[in-house]
């Protein structure tokens, strides 16, 4: 198994963009009154250094139950009554996006659950994307590339978890750090990306016209829809650190 110090740490040889670069990842839970997710983990990443900016549970402000996954992770229902609430953690949004670029896996995901994050932020990228742009399997019914989940593009540069060292994947730290070893990896392999804008939300509208459109055909269409949306305010202090990142 490579070493993960070696795969999360090393700097990227190509920047595209000046300021800083932060990769983000978040978890959820399902709200049981709305059966909408709700964040319940985040967790940022310097994606040159490696370094954890910030990485917390999350008070989803709901009721909700935890999969044996989640508890396997460490979530339990104290933990996150007791963590600061999403609203707190905005503030520390507003303190980081605005000098970085912002990476995320899937970035339309996370861009659901918190759709004003992209106003905060210099640029926001998506790292499926430019993976499947690059290495993803050709898809004929919607004429571009598959799409692969984290673990599977991490597995393939060499990253795994080690879960007797308490590293999982569905752990935002965790994921966060994947995230950013991929992107890294991308960078050295000089592979072009293009703002979420411009080639994600297009693609998800592509997608939806032709999933929308199948079923009609066959007379089985279901045209219900759900729009995820958390926007929340209030406080909490953001403390940015410039030294490397510590071993695992």
């Amino acid at each position: 198994m490579t070493q993960l110090q070696n795969k999360f740490y090393k700097p990227s040889s190509l920047v595209t963009v000046p300021g800083k670069r932060y990769s983000y990842d978040t978890e959820t839970v399902k709200d049981l009154n709305t059966s909408e997710p709700r964040i319940c983990a985040v967790a940022i990443t310097n994606i040159d250094t490696g370094l954890t900016i910030f990485n917390s549970y999350v008070d989803p402000g709901c009721d909700f139950s935890l999969h044996d996954g989640r508890i396997k992770r460490g979530f339990s229902k104290e933990k996150l009554k007791n963590a600061p609430s999403f609203e707190e953690i905005k503030i520390l949004l507003r303190e980081l996006c605005p000098s970085a670029q912002m990476i995320m896996y899937n970035a339309a995901y996370e861009l659901e659950l918190f759709p004003h994050l992209e106003s905060y932020c210099t640029v926001i990228r998506c790292c499926m994307q430019r993976w499947a742009d690059a290495y993803g399997k050709y898809n004929p019914r919607f004429g571009n590339r598959s799409w692969e989940s984290l673990e599977n593009v991490a597995n393939k540069i060499g990253i795994y978890a080690d879960e007797d060292k308490g590293q999982f994947f569905h752990n935002a730290d965790f994921d966060s750090k994947a995230t950013a070893a991929i992107w890294r990896y991308l960078d050295e392999k000089e592979i072009p990306t293009s703002i979420v804008k411009s080639d994600l939300i297009s693609r998800l509208d592509h997608e939806r016209i032709v999933k929308s459109l199948m079923p009609r055909l066959t007379g089985d269409c279901d045209p219900s829809k759900k729009n995820l949306l958390i926007d929340q305010s209030a406080s909490i202090e953001a403390k940015d650190q410039n030294e490397k990142a510590p071993a695992f």
